[in-house]
């Protein structure tokens, strides 16, 4: 059974892959790159999880990029509107994953 904490950090992941782009950032920084990365795999391990939903340590990964990507705008360069989609994107993939991972079903 899928989770709508999957789906809805499968979106986010989604948004901040197409971030750079939609704030002029693109080519310019090293924070774009960040984001196209780490959007991508948010994206990639949403699928993993929505496709194999036994495994709640899966979620744990989304964690840790969760918090890596609220600190980058802390040392990494870009524009301001970048930083505040990755905090936000950053704590709201956090929260989701927790989420998921309390609610995941066990082996059956």
């Amino acid at each position: 059974m899928a989770r709508w904490q999957d789906w809805a950090s499968l979106i986010l992941g989604l948004c901040l892959f197409f971030t750079p782009w939609l704030t002029g950032d693109a080519p310019y920084y090293l924070s774009a790159t960040n984001d196209w990365i780490v959007g991508f795999l948010i994206f990639i391990i949403c699928c993993w999880t929505l496709a194999w939903p036994y495994a709640p340590e899966i979620e744990r990964l989304n964690m840790v990029l969760a918090v890596w990507l609220f600190t980058t705008p802390f040392w990494m360069d870009g524009v301001q509107a970048e930083k505040v989609v990755c905090w936000i994107v950053g704590f709201l993939v956090f929260a989701l994953s927790v989420s998921a991972s309390a609610a995941a079903p066990r082996t059956p």
